[in-house]
């Protein structure tokens, strides 16, 4: 009979005993005493915000484009601008509110004191009273809804006019015609033309058309859609011209931020009008100018050259205008989705 090995039979006895003796030796001491009280932690800053900032600020800086803010306790914020040609306008968020920042775009320290209001940041001071005859902003710009609407000719925008009859619409650099709309059937009709119109404008025989960049304007006859005349040489890019009813084709040129009053019966410049504003279609009625600038309407005197009332149109962005003894004709862009639209609404301001 063969004998065990014994490494096989003790070995795994040995580390079972001493596994039992470590194990029976694992034994928890008493607890310690509690250690010293740690010294206390500054006192956090109040986490409410101060009800006063929801108010109507007037802004003390009588240089600053910026007149009026509005802040509402819904968090709504509307900021009311205003240039030196009183062309008003106002941008509208929802702020970001803590105990002392307000953001809504940028962001702002904030702090009051009675009744005056102190925005600050690295880049600028805002000083502002609360003024609670302040205007609220459908008191600053009018909004003005569609009241019919039809597709423009072509997918661009371009300025338009009205012979009494029909609405007519220019062609850029997309076609060679110029088009004749029925407002009331919305059909449309073309005649051929040689000029890349991007501005046009009836005088109560015929038409006037810019064409490419050009500084010049032209005479074009209604029916044929010839040249019959080109102007004296203004400013370049002109992408309004407005009839007063007379002798006078009030034009802007884009590119050098002019109005030209034009006597079309002495083909001379009798005034200019220097502005800052990117101003693209105009109509001339009642003694007034009105005028298509970033996006808006604004109804404007000439002498001297300031905005009397600034309108927003819901219907997105305005590029020309003509009126038709009752109501005014505008053509819009409306980006959404990805996609431009193009209109032409009826509207009456």
């Amino acid at each position: 009979m063969k004998t065990k090995n014994f490494k096989s039979i003790w070995l795994p006895i040995i580390v079972l005993t001493l596994l039992a003796i470590f194990s029976s030796c694992k034994k928890e001491g008493p607890e310690g005493p509690e250690g010293p009280e740690g010294p206390q932690g500054p006192t956090g800053g109040s986490i409410e915000i101060n009800d006063n900032l929801y108010n109507r600020w007037e802004v003390t800086d009588s240089s600053s484009t910026l007149k009026y803010i509005l802040i509402n306790s819904d968090k709504s914020y509307y900021s009311l601008s205003e240039d030196n040609y009183g062309f008003k306008s106002f941008e509208h968020s929802l702020a970001i509110i803590t105990a002392s920042q307000i953001c809504f775009g940028d962001c702002f320290n904030y702090s009051i004191n009675n009744d005056t209001l102190t925005l600050s940041n690295t880049d600028e001071t805002i000083l502002a009273v609360k003024n609670d005859s302040t205007p609220d902003n459908t008191q600053w710009v009018i909004s003005v809804a569609s009241i019919d609407s039809m597709n423009t000719p072509i997918k661009i925008m371009t300025d338009l006019t009205w012979d009494g009859q029909y609405l007519w619409y220019g062609n850029g650099y997309e076609t060679n015609y110029l088009y004749k709309i029925d407002p009331i059937t919305k059909s449309i009709d073309s005649i051929p033309t040689t000029n890349f119109a991007w501005a046009i404008e009836w005088d109560g025989q015929y038409l006037w058309t810019s064409s490419n960049g050009g500084a010049t304007i032209y005479k074009v006859n209604a029916t044929t859609g010839n040249n019959l005349f080109q102007s004296i040489s203004m400013g370049a890019w002109i992408k309004g011209i407005a009839w007063d009813g007379g002798q006078y084709l009030w034009c802007n040129s884009s590119n050098e931020n002019t109005i030209y009053k034009y006597n079309e019966t002495s083909d001379n410049v009798d005034e200019e009008i220097n502005h800052n504003k990117q101003i693209l279609g105009m109509t001339y009625t009642n003694g007034y100018l009105y005028i298509c600038c970033d996006g808006m309407i604004y109804k404007c005197t000439t002498n001297p050259f300031k905005a009397v009332n600034s309108y927003n149109i819901t219907a997105g962005s305005v590029n020309g205008i003509t009126y038709d003894g009752n109501h005014f004709w505008v053509s819009v862009s409306k980006y959404s989705s990805g996609n431009y639209t193009y209109k032409i609404h009826k509207i009456s301001l």
